[in-house]
């Protein structure tokens, strides 16, 4: 089950502003679930697999990750570093009226699909949903790269995702699922 730290674009919960996606299971079918929500969604249920700041994970990161370092100024503390949930659930879908059809997926919260991770660039990659359980993931110039099934996609290109596939932002782990699968994981 899904616990209370769920959090979806702009930190909404759930990925919807206003959505519980447990209790919101408990009061439909599945069927009624798919039909309410005939998009795929992207979902994180694991532990941190990479190390960050004071955790204790292992000692090393991915070898297709670059880093940054920070210059403060004196005298300045540094901010805590940001945590993702346990459990991330983030429709595929656009976030207000926007036109176009590409899904923004980044760090920055003006994104559509917000993941709060520091190896996640601001504007990280877009999706174009092409079915209920398939998408396209294309690179958007990030700095820690987009990888499907473990194979890296370039900068620029496109690569085709089904639902049960692993998606890789940075040091962000996600698998794409359809509607179904997703309500079967909840």
């Amino acid at each position: 089950m899904v616990g209370d730290d769920t959090l979806g674009p702009q930190g909404a919960p759930g990925g919807l502003p206003g959505v519980d996606w447990p209790k919101l299971k408990r009061a439909m079918s599945r069927d009624a679930f798919v039909r309410a929500y005939p998009v795929p969604f992207l979902l994180r249920r694991a532990q941190r697999p990479f190390p960050t700041p004071g955790g204790d994970e292992p000692p090393t990161a991915p070898s297709h990750l670059g880093f940054e370092t920070k210059v403060m100024e004196p005298g300045k503390t540094a901010p805590p570093p940001t945590r993702l949930p346990t459990t991330l659930v983030l429709p595929i879908m656009k976030v207000g009226g926007h036109a176009n059809d590409k899904i923004s997926l980044g760090r920055a919260i003006n994104c559509d699909l917000v993941v709060r991770d520091e190896s996640v660039s601001k504007l990280h990659a877009y999706f174009r949903v092409t079915g209920p359980n398939t998408a396209e993931v294309t690179d958007a110039r990030s700095s820690n790269r987009t990888l499907v099934n473990a194979k890296i996609i370039e900068t620029g290109l496109t690569a085709r995702v089904v639902s049960g596939d692993t998606l890789i932002f940075g040091r962000v782990a996600l698998q794409f699922l359809d509607a179904g699968a997703i309500y079967d994981q909840l």
